[in-house]
């Protein structure tokens, strides 16, 4: 079984915004929060372009996922200081043969909101592997 951090390879520690010289920001790095019922109603309300819906699920049916796959499906936000700026849900430790020969983790949804695209929150953190994880892959799995 693969095991690593879950959420620090997304977000390192001392991670921080992109500083643009004489720009002042007090955004501060994205962070994924647990879905609770203080911001169930933020997450639902993350909506892609509408002509993106075709291609993901809505939060609702990811959440739905979620609670009928415990142990498996990791859904959060993605937060922007105080603001939903997207949702993502991966799963870990998955037995993809259900024979135990091979165990996968990896991103199940990515949606951000239409109005934050294109500013980075999809781009890049969500492509990288955690550190080693490839590596500790069987070679039955690629």
């Amino acid at each position: 079984m693969l095991s690593f951090p879950r959420a620090e390879f997304l977000f390192p520690a001392g991670s921080r915004a992109l500083a643009l010289p004489g720009v002042t920001t007090t955004t501060t790095a994205p962070r994924l929060e647990e879905i609770t019922a203080k911001n169930l109603d933020a997450a639902l309300g993350i909506r892609v372009r509408p002509e993106q819906e075709f291609a993901v699920a809505p939060v609702v049916k990811s959440l739905a996922e979620a609670y009928v796959h415990p142990g498996v499906a990791w859904p959060r936000l993605i937060m922007e200081g105080d603001r939903a700026v997207g949702f993502l849900m991966a799963f870990f430790d998955v037995d993809w043969f259900e024979d135990g020969s091979c165990f996968r983790s990896g991103l199940w949804r990515l949606d951000i909101a239409a109005g934050e695209q294109g500013k980075g929150y999809g781009r890049s953190r969500w492509s990288r592997s955690p550190p080693g994880c490839a590596a500790a892959a069987p070679r039955s799995c690629t």
